[in-house]
C-alpha cells in the first residue's frame, strides 16, 4: 500500500506507471497486483479512461 503526499493527478500518474513498469518488469506467477484501491486508485482509472476517451468526448460535446 503506498501513500501519497498529495493525490494530484500528475503524482497519481507517475505512480500508476511507475507501479506498471515494475510489474512489467518483475512478473510473479500465480500473483495480480491490482492498482485500483480506495479513492486514489478509483482517481488513477477515471483518470485513465477519461485521457484515452478525451477526443471523444470533446468531439461529442462541441455536437450540440
Amino acid at each position: 500500500m503506498l501513500y501519497l503526499r498529495d493525490h494530484r493527478a500528475q503524482t497519481i500518474e507517475r505512480v500508476v506507471a511507475a507501479v506498471k513498469g515494475w510489474r512489467t518488469a518483475n512478473p510473479l506467477p500465480g500473483v495480480q497486483f491490482e492498482l485500483a484501491t480506495r479513492k486514489r486508485g478509483r482517481h488513477a482509472a477515471t483518470n485513465e479512461t477519461v485521457k484515452a476517451k478525451e477526443l471523444w468526448i470533446l468531439v461529442g460535446s462541441s455536437r450540440r
